[in-house]
């Protein structure tokens, strides 16, 4: 059988298995994925492809493909976690292939096979692809287009970088002359132009203006270095203190120069790019726009994209090195690699032009994220996502010059990083139990966690000692799998027993009971389970929550209670526990008439009513 169909039946199988093993299994985790999930649910049931609503407001965060995913699994699947997250989970397995396909073009030998695992068993990659969340789609049709743009500028199919081994290529791979380069054509065909802006188009669907500038901002700037050559070798190197400024300025100036900006431009084809772009997009926003009377545009550009720019929203902020950092822990553990693979890049970037385009282009891709979102204010760890593709091609070149030439770069560096691994799996060993038992007890189990990773980095010891370097790719490739299946399947499935309250509202939704309502503080979740909408009172308006007490439960945060409690009609706690992860309790109410039918509830709380919590006042 055809090697490149093998390799793409084995990135699939893992890939399924990696994004649909227990998917269904948790509950709907943080407020991002109940609010999207609910959204979704509500469109659908309705009939709504255009007004995105939750608990029955409009929900401007994110525009409708995300919601048109979901409410298609829900057609399929039915309404449940599993088919919210589906959709994510489809994506996440056609960024892989994407990729595959992308390292097959850029890389040497089984680099794009290499890079597509890898990608698979990044850690926030996984989190995003089993997620009822928009990243996943982003990703895709990010990835997609600009893969697009470098098919159609990275002319020689296969693996076309130097090796540095004689030896003949694997079968279905094509082996390069070194001293071949790369042959743009004059300008990006028209194939490429619509596949990839029509991608850009469903990206901006997905997310937003991000899904169609920073993309652009990517590819340009690798256009502009590709065609500024300066002469005598570039920047001087010897130049000091105020000449260096001198040259540096002199060296953007030219760098960004209108004819070279202009020739960026008219290569990409912009202007039928736009168009293409809008004729994708703009249908939906207009007319999102025309239901809500501009609401819905005026919340998600001006709140949702500028303000989130220029001032940190619900607390998301940090320091300079916030997305170096993350970016690292969220490409963990492949990340242990950092130095040996950036060695390795960097040797073949001084050596070869072939090489060297290359390098810009992924390292391009990796820098405007990271830049452009260090500048914005709001931070967080999954807007980075879009450049993970990148990342994994960085570190596929590296496992492939392991598996292909059975040599190791930088060996000191390996070691390095193999010990990084070991003592990351270590101290998991030891700080996973200590949290179990603090904040979930029985799961003292996910010391297997670090386990995992002490195996991992224990099986490839002696195989390194033995320069069987061809070997090691597959056992980290098997060692993050597990590691991965366990920590995102496994561990989700299991936190999900102690949350309490949403099976209640599940279970209490289906026969048909007085409403609820919340004071002052609603889990998205709990409208998700509950199946309908939860009202959020505020002390501010006693009539509304005497009246909510009155004819149905009344959801409330202990603390919240204890400072309302003697303002409240007469009522009893039905049930009460923890909320989850948090160091405070729920409380759910009910006036003494209802209280009673109710009360058949306590045997789902942690906290019953023999043990005396529930009172009467």
């Amino acid at each position: 059988m055809n090697r490149i169909i093998v390799e793409q039946i084995i990135i699939v199988i893992v890939v399924l298995t990696l994004f649909f093993a227990f998917l269904g299994s948790s509950r709907l985790w943080d407020r991002d994925e109940a609010r999207n999930a609910t959204c979704a649910k509500e469109m659908f049931l309705r009939g709504d492809v255009i007004v995105p609503t939750f608990n029955g407001e409009l929900r401007a965060h994110k525009p409708a493909f995300l919601y048109w995913t979901m409410m298609l699994m829900y057609g399929i699947f039915g309404i449940s976690e599993f088919a919210a997250r589906a959709g994510s989970a489809f994506l996440g397995l056609g960024t892989c292939l994407v990729t595959y396909h992308l390292g097959r073009r850029l890389l040497p030998g089984t680099g794009g096979f290499w890079s597509a695992l890898a990608l698979a068993t990044m850690i926030l990659f996984g989190v995003s692809a089993r997620s009822a969340t928009p990243d996943a789609a982003l990703v895709f049709f990010s990835t997609l287009g600009l893969a697009t743009f470098a098919w159609g500028y990275f002319l020689y199919p296969g693996d076309v970088l130097p090796s540095g081994n004689s030896k003949a290529a694997p079968a279905g791979t094509s082996k390069m002359p070194a001293s071949l380069t790369w042959c743009p054509p004059r300008r990006l065909s028209w194939q490429y132009t619509l596949l990839a802006y029509t991608a850009f188009g469903l990206a901006v669907l997905a997310k937003g203006p991000v899904g169609l500038v920073l993309p652009l901002a990517v590819v340009g700037l690798f256009l502009l270095g590709e065609l500024y050559r300066p002469s005598g070798g570039g920047i001087c190197s010897e130049a000091r203190g105020a000449k260096k400024i001198l040259v540096w300025a002199r060296w953007v100036s030219r760098y960004f120069s209108a004819p070279l900006v202009w020739q960026a431009i008219r290569w990409v084809r912009v202007e039928l790019g736009l168009l293409i772009t809008a004729a994708v997009a703009l249908p939906w926003y207009l007319a999102v726009t025309i239901k809500t009377d501009g609401a819905f545009l005026e919340e998600f550009i001006f709140r949702h994209h500028l303000q989130r720019a220029f001032t940190p929203l619900e607390g998301h902020w940090g320091p300079v090195v916030y997305y170096p950092v993350a970016l690292l822990l969220g490409t963990f553990p492949w990340s242990v690699l950092a130095v040996p693979c950036g060695l390795l890049w960097y040797q073949g970037w001084k050596k070869d032009p072939t090489v060297r385009s290359v390098a810009n282009f992924l390292f391009i891709w990796l820098f405007v994220y990271v830049f452009v979102f260090t500048l914005a204010q709001t931070k967080l760890p999954s807007y980075l996502l879009p450049a993970y593709p990148a990342a994994a091609l960085l570190v596929g070149y590296y496992l492939s010059h392991l598996a292909d030439n059975n040599q190791c770069p930088s060996r000191a560096w390996f070691w390095a990083a193999l010990g990084v691994l070991g003592g990351v799996g270590l101290a998991l060993v030891g700080i996973l139990p200590w949290l179990a038992h603090r904040f979930l007890c029985g799961e003292w189990w996910t010391g297997v966690l670090g386990m995992i990773l002490l195996f991992g980095a224990l099986a490839t010891y002696p195989r390194a000692r033995k320069d069987s370097w061809d070997q090691i790719p597959p056992v980290l490739v098997v060692t993050a799998s597990v590691f991965m299946l366990v920590t995102l399947g496994i561990l989700p499935a299991r936190l999900s027993q102690h949350r309490w309250l949403e099976p209640i509202l599940e279970s209490y939704q289906k026969v048909g009971p007085p409403p609820v309502a919340a004071l002052e503080f609603c889990e998205p979740s709990w409208v998700f389970y509950l199946g309908k909408n939860i009202p959020m009172l505020d002390r501010n308006n006693w009539g509304r929550v005497r009246e909510a007490l009155e004819q149905g439960l009344l959801l409330v945060r202990e603390g919240t209670y204890e400072e309302v409690a003697s303002q409240l009609p007469p009522h009893e706690r039905v049930l009460a526990g923890p909320r989850f992860l948090k160091n405070e309790q729920i409380l759910v109410l009910a006036s003494p008439q209802k209280a009673e039918p109710l009360s058949r509830l306590a045997r789902f709380s942690p906290i019953s009513l023999a043990e005396g919590l529930p009172t009467r006042r």
